[in-house]
């Protein structure tokens, strides 16, 4: 970390911390499948993976938590836990509510010790470009990693509070961002890579690193793609092109998102012939069962039952409470954007959190989705500020502000 850090978290919080960001990277994904599988076993699992984040959280709860734009967020999640316990699938529900506690755990460690932000960050980028490494070595053995915590690296790195970086931090966030942005292209899912260029639009507008990253990275995408080879594969009961990565871009509006359209079509014909739904949902633990009975011809099962995702937060969060869900959710954000400065990078993650959000339910991804939301969360009550109060390490300087351009 960073001169004056050891004042702000302890030894023994940083190495919970870093262990419960590198495990969520690389555990969890070995033990979805096995709570697919096997139910509370692997969810207990998970609670003995995560203990030492939530041992963290039982002494860091505060008051503050629950101030200003955070109580929003809280609130949704209160009424997502609260709800998951109802349904006629209570694994299902358990499971969800766990995702939602880790989310409020990352929150409660994140607003009394901000600078950890800085250490996920790093451990974040360093366990995702690893086991990328170790999925070309051995592919069958080692998963694709998901690239959330990398993500809000790539962002946190351009923040005043995050920790100094060698030679200044100019040469390490660049070479990130290209990383990165060459994970999410490899790993064929676009919507990552959408996400991560939104953001650096924003952080572009302040930072000169970040608009060499758009320019130089975009022809670098083009031409990996490009020279890509070519298979084909059905998909979400759609044919779509996994490793011709140009065919991928090409059809974005063809293949509807991969097939997520068609489900999102389905899901809103059978709740308008069920108008009860947008008034109470069907809660959270039944909301993949009614996703795969408005989709029959898709094949997707848990534990045995076939069950299928909804792709996308909103769809969620309706079907999990009814319209009070993605209307608080809406308050949340509309609270973030009063706060954040539109050229920064706290906006920059909001906005690619968000993009990544319309077509998958980060909310709930134990793989860095939870954190991202609770670093959110934090950065909305201006926790991060103290950072620069406490800790020695001095502020990186804009390049905006440098050239007498906008105010920090």
């Amino acid at each position: 970390m960073y001169e004056g850090d050891a004042a702000i978290a302890p030894r023994w919080l940083r190495i919970c911390v870093g262990l419960a960001a590198g495990l969520s990277i690389v555990g969890t994904q070995y033990l979805g499948p096995l709570m697919e599988a096997t139910g509370l076993l692997g969810g207990w699992l998970t609670l003995l993976m995560f203990s030492p984040l939530y041992a963290a959280a039982l002494g860091s709860l505060r008051r503050e938590l629950w101030r200003g734009s955070g109580r929003w967020l809280l609130l949704l999640v209160g009424l997502l836990m609260a709800r998951a316990l109802t349904g006629a699938h209570l694994v299902d529900g358990i499971n969800k509510g766990f995702s939602l506690a880790t989310l409020v755990a990352w929150a409660a460690v994140l607003e009394a010790r901000p600078s950890l932000m800085g250490l996920v960050a790093k451990v974040g980028a360093t366990v995702t470009v690893a086991a990328f490494l170790g999925h070309l070595a051995a592919p069958a053995t080692i998963e694709m990693p998901k690239g959330w915590l990398a993500l809000f690296a790539v962002m946190y790195f351009w923040h005043p509070s995050a920790p100094r970086l060698p030679g200044g931090g100019r040469l390490v966030r660049v070479g990130l961002a290209f990383f990165v942005l060459g994970i999410f292209v490899a790993s064929t899912f676009r919507t990552p890579v959408f996400a991560m260029l939104a953001g650096l639009v924003l952080v572009a507008l302040r930072e000169r690193e970040a608009r060499f990253v758009l320019v130089l990275g975009g022809l670098v995408a083009f031409f990996a793609m490009a020279l890509a080879p070519q298979t084909r594969e059905v998909s979400y009961g759609r044919e779509v092109n996994r490793e011709d990565l140009m065919a991928r871009y090409n059809e974005v509006g063809n293949d509807r998102m991969s097939g997520r359209v068609d489900f999102w079509e389905n899901a809103l014909t059978l709740m308008h012939e069920r108008p009860a739904t947008w008034v109470v949902g069907v809660g959270p633990s039944e909301v993949d069962y009614f996703m795969a009975e408005a989709n029959p011809t898709v094949y997707s099962e848990a534990r045995g039952e076939r069950a299928v995702h909804t792709h996308n937060t909103l769809l969620e969060l309706v079907l999990g409470l009814g319209l009070v869900g993605p209307l608080v959710f809406v308050g949340w954000v509309l609270s973030l954007v009063g706060r954040f400065r539109w050229a920064s990078a706290e906006m920059g993650l909001l906005v690619a959190i968000l993009a990544s959000s319309m077509a998958d339910v980060v909310l709930v991804d134990l793989t860095g989705g939870t954190f991202c939301y609770a670093a959110l969360l934090v950065l909305g009550l201006g926790s991060a500020a103290k950072v620069n109060a406490t800790a020695a390490a001095p502020r990186l300087v804009p390049w905006g502000e440098r050239r007498g351009g906008l105010a920090p």
